[in-house]
């Protein structure tokens, strides 16, 4: 049977200004700076906020924390295509 997968960017889309959001995921991260996924998080945050070159390098993070991993180098190469203004290169 088919089932929903939840959208990633969901928790984004919550009633807290971008300021909270992003303060409320730096507080997780301070607390436990090695949790790969909340610098994967952090990616996404700074995605959904056309902030790439903060996307890059806390996706890098989670990255180096977690090792090789598919869905943290299509992130990566999702930043760079829209870094790219959606063009291949």
């Amino acid at each position: 049977e088919y089932q929903r997968q939840r959208d990633p960017l969901h928790q984004f889309a919550s009633q807290q200004t971008p300021e909270a959001q992003l303060q409320a995921l730096q507080d997780k991260i301070r607390a436990n700076p090695q949790n790969s996924e909340q610098w994967a998080l952090l990616g996404e945050y700074y995605l959904w906020q056309n902030d790439y070159s903060n996307s890059l390098l806390a996706y890098r993070q989670a990255l180096q924390l977690r090792g090789e991993n598919a869905e943290l180098y299509a992130a990566l190469a999702t930043v760079l295509y829209y870094q790219a203004s959606q063009h291949m290169t």
